[in-house]
């Protein structure tokens, strides 16, 4: 899912792009912001959306982690590029991981915020936080 939000006194209307999106009907882009809280790809025992399988707390497994992370970077960088816009990424549980693994991740493009919500920086072999 994807926002893209406007100050509050600019007009908003419906976009009909595959994603949820809220335009200004200006053109202006002058404090937009782009939110975006994807949805778990994985549909793994106990039921939900999920990341990657999860066999000890914080440590995802670095075969599921992986390739729902090359997934996501993948959509976001395209998502970006067509948007042009300072973005949050947001989450919850594993959708939290998620946001700390993209917007902490060393070369990624850094998040205006992140919002995670009950989740932690993901330990997984391969992938390290960049903090600096």
């Amino acid at each position: 899912y994807s926002v893209v939000m406007r100050p509050a006194a600019e007009s908003w209307e419906n976009s009909s792009s595959s994603s949820t999106s809220c335009r200004s009907s200006t053109s202006s882009t002058r404090g937009a912001l782009l939110g975006v809280t994807p949805r778990g790809p994985l549909s793994l025992p106990p039921g939900g959306a999920h990341w990657y399988a999860l066999w000890r707390l914080g440590y995802p497994d670095p075969t599921t982690f992986r390739s729902t992370y090359e997934l996501l970077t993948a959509w976001l960088d395209e998502l970006l590029a067509e948007h042009d816009l300072p973005f949050v990424l947001g989450g919850f549980s594993q959708g939290a991981v998620m946001s700390y693994a993209l917007g902490l991740g060393r070369g990624r493009p850094r998040p205006a915020a992140l919002v995670a919500f009950s989740g932690f920086v993901p330990t997984v072999e391969g992938w390290t936080p960049d903090v600096a």
